[in-house]
């Protein structure tokens, strides 16, 4: 399978792990984030951990081939 995100600039993280969730059979950690919380240098919250997890009843998990380029960004 052959997936062309060129020409994706990001902005959707949700429909992103959804169909990232068709193409796996198990929760997989793929990002972490934290949010500034103060004025000091060091003042964030926790780490958030963000997973994507199997979606429906059918997992494609064969090869994959992901088209990108120079501007694609985020959930692209």
């Amino acid at each position: 399978m052959v997936i062309d995100v060129r020409g994706g600039y990001g902005c959707e993280d949700i429909a992103g792990q959804y169909i990232a969730g068709r193409f796996t059979d198990k929760s997989i950690l793929y990002m972490k984030t934290r949010v500034k919380s103060g004025e000091a240098k060091d003042d964030f919250t926790d780490f958030e951990n963000w997973h994507i997890k199997p979606e429906s009843d059918f997992q494609y998990l064969k090869p994959i081939v992901v088209l990108t380029h120079r501007f694609t960004i985020s959930a692209s």
